[in-house]
């Protein structure tokens, strides 16, 4: 039996599972796949880890390709993923429509959470930065390591 290894962000996991178990029963092969972070994959594949599949994001991709590590016309976008605001049920939902009404909602949230390593907290990170607000929001934020805690991986 021939094994398919992938290596991909943890955005697409429920995807990739639903699609490995599929091609897997109509193909006799094994899919044996790994979940992380956008940056941890990208340190693995660099630390030399091999892949017959990656899936990361865009920024990761072309970064892979311009090392050389990946070849540039293989890579195709699978998803477009979005970055969303979570609130507490039951509470008022805040403005977020304009730059500033962001910056003020993030402010006066009464807490703040990101992953230090996966895609969606790169992007907020670097946001609360052009924001001019990331002192003030990391000084009370919790940073999550390494993106979600494992769920039967």
């Amino acid at each position: 039996m021939s094994v398919v290894r992938v290596l991909s962000t943890l955005a697409l996991k429920g995807a990739v599972r639903a699609l490995a178990a599929r091609y897997e029963a109509e193909s006799g092969a094994r899919i044996d796949a790994d979940f992380a972070p956008t940056l941890a994959l990208l340190d693995r594949l660099r630390g030399g880890e091999a892949a017959d599949v990656v899936i990361l994001t865009r920024e990761g991709l072309d970064a892979l390709a311009n090392e050389g590590s990946v070849i540039r016309e293989t890579c195709v976008d699978l998803a477009r993923s979005f970055v969303g605001l979570a609130v507490k049920a039951g509470d008022a939902h805040p403005d977020i429509a304009t730059e500033p009404a962001l910056r003020a909602a993030l402010l006066a949230a009464r807490s703040v959470a990101y992953s230090r390593i996966g895609a969606s907290g790169i992007l907020f990170a670097q946001l609360i930065e052009r924001l001019g607000i990331a002192r003030e929001i990391n000084a009370r934020a919790v940073v999550i390591p390494q993106g979600l805690p494992p769920s039967g991986s």
